[in-house]
């Protein structure tokens, strides 16, 4: 009964991974802590899941041409550098006994920044850059790369989170593009930063392996499901489950872990509601 329970949260997150490009861990992480899993437990376990999503959804994102390769090969390289020189202060703040403290408020300022961010006004959204940035493009995606592997370090999560919303907010990406670019580099970045967890940490297999199946249902779900929503609509969405995570995290934190899982239900169930009403009013493309 367990494991098809985890087999049905693996559809879930797959279906929200290959909808936001945000991996799956970003899901995963914070439902384990909310239920008492170790935080190094979950964070080895919620790798072992994003980077299988990250991949699924790389494939699918691939067929629908929503991938800039140059981009993610940047974003890549800079994530990895930046998991070798993130992991010793995460390792510190383990041996000070910090990390269950600072990680989770580090989680919910970024994601409530970040929905924030999804929420600003922008003109002509299906351009795929309105404004010349200031500095060379490159610049931009080796620190977004930077970010995204430092807190992938820190969160045990993808870095897709962080790099969907910088892409779109910096550098005025489609949602579409930014979706696909993130899931094509945070491959390499989850890839290093599991691997670091296997040889220090014990990770649960087998929950990992029937999460992982279950995604391989939901992830090209989600792909499909960006053509069925418009852009302003993913990034509304995609906002609500920040929040929705941010709130679950700091009910796990100062009130109960039970409110934390209802919040995140309340969530699946809204984006159900709203899914079913836009089969009755498909969106004319």
């Amino acid at each position: 009964m367990e494991y098809i329970i985890f087999a049905i949260i693996g559809v879930i997150i797959g279906t929200f991974s290959g909808l936001f490009g945000i991996g799956g861990g970003v899901i995963l992480a914070p439902l384990l802590l909310i239920i008492g899993t170790p935080p190094t437990v979950a964070i080895g376990t919620s790798l072992m899941l994003s980077l299988s999503t990250s991949l699924f959804g790389t494939i699918a994102h691939l067929r629908l041409k929503n991938i800039r390769w140059k981009v993610a090969g940047i974003i890549a390289v800079a994530g990895i550098l930046s998991v070798q020189i993130t992991q010793p202060f995460v390792l510190y703040l383990e041996r000070q006994g910090l990390d269950e403290i600072v990680i989770p408020i580090v989680f919910i300022i970024l994601l409530l920044s970040f929905a924030s961010m999804l929420w600003r006004e922008r003109p002509n959204e299906d351009t795929e850059i309105v404004k010349k940035p200031k500095f060379p493009q490159y610049i931009y995606f080796i620190l977004i790369g930077l970010i995204a592997g430092m807190f992938s370090v820190m969160l045990g999560v993808s870095g897709g989170f962080i790099i969907v919303p910088l892409l779109i907010g910096l550098l005025r990406f489609p949602v579409r593009t930014a979706v696909g670019t993130s899931l094509a580099s945070v491959v390499l970045i989850v890839l290093v930063g599991f691997v670091k967890y296997t040889l220090t940490t014990p990770i649960e297999y087998i929950i990992g392996l029937v999460l992982i199946a279950g995604t391989f249902f939901g992830s090209p779900l989600g792909a499909k499901l960006t053509n069925f929503f418009k852009n302003d609509e993913m990034k509304k969405l995609l906002s609500f489950l920040y929040i929705s995570l941010a709130l679950s995290i700091a009910f796990r934190m100062f009130l109960s872990p039970t409110l934390g899982i209802i919040t995140l239900i309340i969530y699946f169930l809204g984006f159900l509601t709203y899914l079913i009403f836009k089969q009755k009013a498909p969106l004319t493309q």
